[in-house]
């Protein structure tokens, strides 16, 4: 685990530390929002409010840092091992901050060697993925939202495979 990358980033790093290496990317820093829930949400969907004045996680940002501590929590898991999960390669489980301002992942890229200290990082990432939430979605727990076409800054196509026991033909 790589800390201070690029300022206040993190990274671990999962995996053999040889190629194909893939990032996962998560955003951490508090902006300087005042937290103010809508007054239409109602008060049962409000987990938690911020206890530093001024700043919050207003887009979700604590939500990313979990799903990421949740990726890392897979993929270090006992029995985790098999080529299923990481077929040999290496995962880079970046942290980063400042993804509202200047600074970021060009920092971290910049200062922090995350594209070019080897020893550090291993190869160079032949891709990487990110994820945004839509706070105010209202989607059922469990549920993945998307469009057709570009989405954000992602412009490519990916293809995810879901192992598990299905227990009918029109819902695998």
């Amino acid at each position: 685990i790589a800390t201070g990358v690029g300022g206040t980033g993190v990274v671990a790093r999962v995996g053999s530390g040889a190629a194909p290496v893939i990032i996962l990317r998560a955003d951490i820093d508090g902006l300087p929002v005042p937290e103010e829930t809508p007054s239409n949400v109602p008060p049962s969907l409000v987990v938690e409010q911020s206890t530093h004045e001024g700043r919050s996680h207003a887009c979700g940002h604590d939500g990313h840092a979990a799903m990421l501590l949740g990726a890392a929590k897979l993929l270090t898991s006992a029995g985790n091992e098999d080529p299923g999960y990481l077929s040999g390669g290496t995962v880079l489980l970046v942290f980063q901050p400042a993804e509202e301002g200047e600074g970021g992942m060009a920092r971290m890229m910049a200062e922090g060697g995350l594209l070019t200290d080897k020893a550090t990082f291993g190869p160079t990432p032949s891709s990487a993925f990110a994820l945004h939430i839509w706070p105010y979605s209202y989607a059922p727990t469990g549920t993945v939202l998307g469009k057709s076409g570009p989405i954000m800054v992602a412009s490519s196509a990916f293809r995810f495979v879901v192992k598990g026991q299905g227990g009918h033909a029109a819902i695998p």
